[in-house]
């Protein structure tokens, strides 16, 4: 009987190892969805923003219709540095105001708006927001979808029809 004590124990003792370790690698890639997000509202290190994205990521903007491969053309599509950027209001570049993880994918999707900005002398914004963010093992992003509601219109229109890849 005291063997049987001593084996429910040890399994106890190994599936709360387990479930930690579990929690631990959830805990990751949100803190990192966290972190991404933050630091993409205070749109000041673009260095440290790039590093969220693993090498081969891929970031679909799906209502501009581009599709960027790779590192160095999300880099080359999100750059920070172009058009003259300026926030107005004083507010944050964007607010996540709802979010949706599911940690059996390691994905996140939030939900919310860019607030005001002037862009290559325009001012621009607000425009509601939908991402989706997909994670490695290590906590990189591996798969972005945005759907932003870009005004007006008639500047954002004539992408690709990324609808037609599935």
């Amino acid at each position: 009987m005291m063997r049987y004590r001593f084996l429910l124990f040890f399994i106890l003792i190994l599936s709360g190892c387990n479930n930690s370790v579990n929690i631990s690698k959830k805990d990751t890639f949100i803190s990192h969805a966290d972190a991404y997000f933050n630091t993409y509202a205070q749109r000041q290190n673009f260095t440290q923003f790039i590093e969220f994205y693993a090498e081969d990521a891929v970031l679909e903007d799906m209502v501009f219709g581009h599709k960027a491969q790779g590192k160095d053309q999300i880099t080359a599509f999100l750059n920070w540095s172009a058009g003259n950027f300026a926030v107005l209001d004083e507010q944050p570049v964007l607010v996540v105001e709802d979010k949706i993880v599911d940690s059996t994918t390691r994905t996140v999707v939030a939900r919310g708006v860019f607030n005001r900005f002037n862009y290559a002398s325009r001012e621009l914004g607000p425009w509601r927001f939908l991402i989706v963010l997909k994670f490695d093992e290590k906590g990189k992003i591996i798969y972005q979808q945005d759907w932003i509601n870009y005004t007006p219109k008639s500047d954002f229109t004539g992408g690709e029809n990324l609808n037609q890849q599935y």
